[in-house]
Order: structure tokens, then C-alpha cells, then sequence
């Protein structure tokens, strides 16, 4: 008696995007490549990390010292 109307999909075929796949095939074909080389931001984390593990072997040094005396 009363049609309802149809849905409508949408079809959006996916992609998949390999850099490195992309990287060999130019160095095949003779094109240049760009290199991309990243910073190492957390070096303040690793600082860090050290000075807490520098703080932690002098403080328990300093205790196994001070009981072993």
C-alpha cells in the first residue's frame, strides 16, 4: 500500500597505502626518494629518568652504608 523508500548506501571502495611498497617502487624506477628522519623528542623524559635512577642508587648506597655501619 505504501512504499517506503530505499536506503541509500554509500560505497566507498578502501584504501590501503604502503609507504614502503611506494619508497622501492620509485627506487626501481630511478626517482629520487625522500628520506625522512625523525627527532627524538623525549630526550627531557630520558634526562629525567636518569637523574631519578642517579638519585635512587646514591640514596641507596647512602642507606646500605649508614645500616652496615
Amino acid at each position: 500500500m505504501f512504499k517506503s523508500p530505499s536506503i541509500r548506501r554509500f560505497q566507498f571502495p578502501t584504501r590501503y597505502y604502503n609507504e614502503r611498497k611506494e619508497r622501492l617502487n620509485k627506487l626501481k624506477e630511478g626517482k629520487s626518494v625522500e628520506i625522512k628522519f625523525t627527532s627524538s623528542n623525549n630526550l627531557g623524559i630520558n634526562k629525567g629518568r636518569n637523574l631519578r635512577l642517579i638519585s635512587l642508587i646514591i640514596t641507596l648506597v647512602i642507606v646500605s652504608y649508614i645500616i652496615l655501619k
